[in-house]
């Protein structure tokens, strides 16, 4: 069947958008990039950005291996779902037509055949299962010692999270709804901070019964769970502690494309992220990309 045929060349993939923002165009384009990333899939295609004039979106998509007709659409579909995400669906996107590099083998067509478009997994049982529910801290007397603005990130470099911690800590209890990822285990996080109520995600390689876990190894989920607590928090902070964890495990250029992701999650929903760096782990210049697009923390001291 021709689902199962092999395509083994690069192609051209035309979309159509709705009528969109210079705004809405830079976050389709950066979410297209960091697709690659989230999804990891740079093993198996690239995809660059050719053309976005009007509502005409081009593609290039260069394969590293064979794929199905089935295959390709599945990626395609899991790609506009995934930049539906990023947009938070302000912007519609179909795919109207597919140029086949003529020069290499296979089959010539110039339209796309929705009839084989499906959907990849989605990540909603994934969802279900870690159960992050949104509670709030119970109110502190005292006044609050911190203010960050809303849809900006921070970033505190600093060998033991120990003044991000603080901070989010205080932010929680004076109302913001929290979400915690970090590296050091949930209990001593509670024990430590005490946080009772907000949800952490341990980040580990040993699942643990009673613990919301995910591995270091896994940048999708993470992508997945603090995306999904944006889209429902209303007033919000994050606190993403182990970083240099994530990095150890994949790449650098992974990890920063994450929190470039993330970054515009955050301003388009108005919420508040942490992040703590051990400059010693990751590097001057590691360091220098990383706090280009984000504000230093130190400067909310009171």
């Amino acid at each position: 069947m021709r689902e199962h045929g092999e395509i083994r060349h690069s192609f051209e993939l035309i979309l159509e958008t709705e009528e969109s923002t210079l705004s809405d165009k830079l976050l389709i384009s950066n979410a297209i990039d960091g697709w690659e990333v989230v999804r990891g899939v740079g093993d198996v295609l690239d995809i660059d950005v050719l053309e976005f004039v009007g509502d005409r979106l081009v593609l290039r998509v260069s394969l590293k291996q064979p794929l199905t007709y089935k295959e390709i659409n599945e990626y395609v579909g899991d790609l506009l779902a995934f930049a539906g995400e990023q947009t938070n669906y302000h912007v519609t996107m179909k795919p109207v037509g597919i140029r086949w590099d003529t020069k290499g083998g296979g089959t010539t067509g110039d339209r796309f055949d929705e009839s084989l478009l499906i959907s990849r997994s989605r990540p909603s049982e994934m969802l279900k299962r870690m159960d992050i529910r949104l509670q709030r801290e119970a109110e502190s007397h005292s006044k609050p010692k911190y203010d960050l603005r809303p849809g900006a990130c921070y970033i505190s470099a600093e060998r033991k999270s120990e003044k991000a911690f603080e901070i989010f800590t205080d932010l929680v209890t004076h109302g913001l709804q929290g979400l915690c990822v970090s590296r050091i285990r949930p209990e001593t996080v509670r024990e430590d901070f005490g946080l009772r109520k907000t949800p952490i995600v341990w980040l580990t390689q040993n699942a643990e019964a009673g613990e919301k876990c995910i591995s270091p190894t896994d940048m999708p989920r993470v992508h997945f769970v603090i995306s999904d607590f944006l889209d429902k928090a209303e007033d919000s902070v994050i606190l993403l502690e182990g970083i240099e964890y994530i990095i150890t495990h994949n790449s650098f250029p992974s990890a920063l494309k994450l929190i470039q992701l993330l970054n515009d999650r955050v301003m388009m929903h108005k919420s508040r992220l942490i992040l703590p760096v051990d400059p010693v782990a990751v590097g001057e210049k590691e360091l220098a990309l990383l706090e280009r697009d984000m504000r230093p923390l130190h400067e909310t001291t009171p």
